[in-house]
C-alpha cells in the first residue's frame, strides 16, 4: 500500500510536526489552540468548518509566530499605508508584458471568444462599444 506522499507530496501533517515541537506534550487541537492562544471558544462539537479554521490560526502560529489570518492595515505600519489606510507593498516590481506576450494573449482571448460565441468578457472590457 503506497504512503500519501506518493499521491500528495506536499501534505504537511501538522500533528508530525506539532509533535516534534512539542514532544511529550498534549498536540490534540483543543491542547494546541491553549498552547498558542488561540481562541477556541466557537469549537463546542466537532466541526470540520471550525477544527479546520482553529488548525489554520495554530499553524500559522507554529510556522511563523503570526498570531492570525487578519492582517490590519495599521500593523504594517505607516509607510506602508497610503491615504486610505489601505497596506502598499513597498519595492513593488511591475513587469510589462512583451509585445509576443500581449499578442499571444490576444490570441488566447479570441479562442475564447470563438469558443463562447462572443462572450468574452476580457474582449468586451478591452473593447467597449
Amino acid at each position: 500500500m503506497d504512503t500519501i506522499d506518493k499521491y500528495c507530496p506536499a501534505v504537511v501533517d501538522t500533528l508530525k510536526m506539532a509533535k516534534e515541537l512539542h514532544p511529550g506534550q498534549k498536540n490534540n487541537l483543543d491542547a494546541l489552540c491553549r498552547r498558542y492562544q488561540v481562541n477556541n471558544s466557537s469549537r463546542t462539537l466537532h466541526g470540520a468548518l471550525v477544527d479546520t479554521e482553529l488548525l489554520a490560526e495554530v499553524f500559522l502560529s507554529m510556522t511563523r509566530g503570526q498570531d492570525s489570518l487578519i492582517i490590519e492595515a495599521s500593523e504594517a505600519g505607516s509607510s506602508h499605508a497610503d491615504l486610505s489606510g489601505d497596506y502598499v507593498p513597498r519595492d513593488l516590481v511591475v513587469l510589462a508584458a512583451t509585445a509576443d506576450e500581449v499578442q499571444a494573449h490576444r490570441a488566447c482571448l479570441g479562442e475564447v471568444d470563438k469558443a463562447s460565441k462572443g462572450a468574452c468578457l476580457w474582449l468586451a472590457l478591452e473593447n467597449p462599444a
